[in-house]
């Protein structure tokens, strides 16, 4: 199945998270989106203009509020950009990311969000 004139070739389903989470650049604090669905191995992320394809950030996944009862507040990521494409919505952009080298701690932590904020996979 194609997603984004893209082939899915994801070894782990998309979970839509119904939280929007903000996304900002490690070092700038830039806004960079918000994740729309989450995986242990990338996110896809939506926001006012298109990221640079094939480009690397460090990022940080606010985890901002009362809403979450983790130990973190934020979740450290690095990623490559896989794909950008304009949403229905002319307005925002959906990209396309891949997680690079998260340590176990990490993995743990987007696991126990995905498991408290995401839709019930339908079957």
């Amino acid at each position: 199945m194609a997603f984004g004139g893209q082939e899915n070739k994801r070894a782990k389903p998309r979970r839509n998270l119904y939280f929007y989470l903000k996304v900002v650049d490690s070092k700038t604090q830039e806004f960079l989106g918000r994740v729309v669905d989450l995986t242990t191995n990338g996110m896809l992320l939506i926001n006012e203009s298109p990221l640079e394809t094939n480009s690397s950030r460090d990022a940080t996944i606010i985890l901002s509020g009362d809403l979450f009862d983790i130990t973190m507040s934020s979740i450290e990521v690095s990623f490559s950009v896989q794909w950008s494409r304009p949403d229905v919505n002319p307005r925002y952009y959906l990209n396309g990311l891949k997680f690079k080298d998260l340590p176990a701690k990490t993995t743990r932590t987007i696991e126990q969000v995905i498991r408290k904020f995401s839709f019930e996979e339908e079957n």
